[in-house]
């Protein structure tokens, strides 16, 4: 339940809960909870399903998850390969060497 007193940013989903119990007037907070499920590191495990263990992400720790999963995503574009591993993931103008960003800032007839 939320804290008396905080307020909630606009971009935060609110869920709540009013009881039906004997004329309750009370409306109570839910915590968002997700459950996502997939083989996000597309490697072989032979673990069975029920020896594996749920892999609790928050926003203190999600830099760190990542990092153990060793994640890869590899991408080829014209006279380039960016590669982008583990937490490296950059916005779209910093994915490219600085000098380069700014050679096509100033010639906007350059390739991207």
């Amino acid at each position: 339940m939320a804290k008396e007193g905080s307020v909630a940013p606009k971009e935060r989903i609110n869920i709540t809960f009013k009881p039906a119990i004997a004329g309750a007037q009370e409306e109570i907070e839910l915590p968002l909870k997700l459950l996502v499920l997939g083989d996000f590191t597309q490697r072989v495990d032979e673990r069975k399903l029920e020896n594996r263990k749920a892999i609790s992400i928050d926003k203190n720790n999600f830099n760190d998850v990542m990092a153990k999963q060793e994640l890869e995503l590899v991408m080829s574009v014209p006279k380039e390969t960016l590669i982008y591993s583990k937490t490296q993931l950059l916005p779209p103008d910093k994915s490219r060497p600085p000098e380069r960003c700014r050679d096509e800032k100033s010639n906007k007839s350059a390739p991207p």
